[in-house]
Formats: C-alpha cells, structure tokens, sequence
C-alpha cells in the first residue's frame, strides 16, 4: 500500500495509523511469513538461483515516485526498493553535509539522532504534532551548518 501524506496536512496521529496497519502477507508472494507485522523472507527464496523470479515481479510491479522538495517516502526494510537508472537532468546533485557536532552531538551512539529516530521516539512516547513539530525544528536549528 502506499500512501501519501502532504506536508500540509500531516498529522503525528495520522501516521500512526499508517504504522500500525496490519501487514496482509497475501500482497508480499515472496515473504515465507509475517512476524509482528514484518515479513520474513526464507533465504533460499532471495538466492541466486531465485532472483530471475524476484526480478520479474519487481518489473512487473515496480511504482517510481516523482518526488519534489518537502517529499517524504517512508521505506519498509523488509521489502525491496532501490533506484532506478536516475535521468534527472535538472537536478543538481550534492553530497549531505554534516551536522555541528559541537551543537548536535552523538548521545548514546556515534552519530546524532536521525529524524528516523525522532520519529520513532514520538511515536513510541506518543508525542502529540505540536511537541513533534518542535523537536524537528530544535533538530533542523541544531543542524544548521555555518553562517
């Protein structure tokens, strides 16, 4: 399934509902089963000899997604994704940049909090948007690189 949700209209309780759907293994021919809404994969379904099978459902069933500035698409580790030959030609490409250590730093691990991990700390403390929306702007500032 996918959903999008506009920047606009985003609601901390929206996505929740998102995430807490109930995975439908019916829809994943690939995935042996599903544990506490993961889909588990058997490895000799994933290997070498097995690929051209993956390969053709993927081309059979691939979406891409046109994104623009603001767009956010959430991914599901369990399932294949992965670019596709890329023919933007009015995109300027760039490597991430840093973050200020000195103002953003690594606590409890070697990288600071992602927005990955924001997120899942809101929803498992069940923040509501306006204290959400506060820790992603304190992250944002705290991430501001120069002048």
């Amino acid at each position: 399934m996918t959903t999008w949700l506009p920047a606009a209209g985003c609601r901390l309780a929206d996505l929740r509902v998102l995430v807490e759907q109930t995975t439908d293994a019916a829809g994943y021919p690939l995935a042996a089963a599903v544990d506490h809404n993961v889909l588990i994969y058997d490895r000799t379904i994933l290997a070498a000899d097995r690929r051209a099978a993956a390969a053709e459902l993927a081309e059979g069933n691939h979406v891409q997604l046109p994104l623009t500035k603001g767009d956010a698409a959430f991914f599901n580790p369990a399932v294949f994704h992965g670019a596709g030959t890329n023919r933007s030609t009015d995109v300027k490409r760039m490597a991430n940049l840093p973050t200020d250590l000195d103002r953003d730093q690594p606590i409890g691990g070697l990288a600071p909090q992602t927005q990955a991990e924001l997120m899942h700390q809101a929803l498992a403390e069940q923040w509501d948007t306006s204290q959400f929306e506060k820790a992603l702007h304190d992250q944002r500032e705290r991430r501001h690189v120069g002048g």
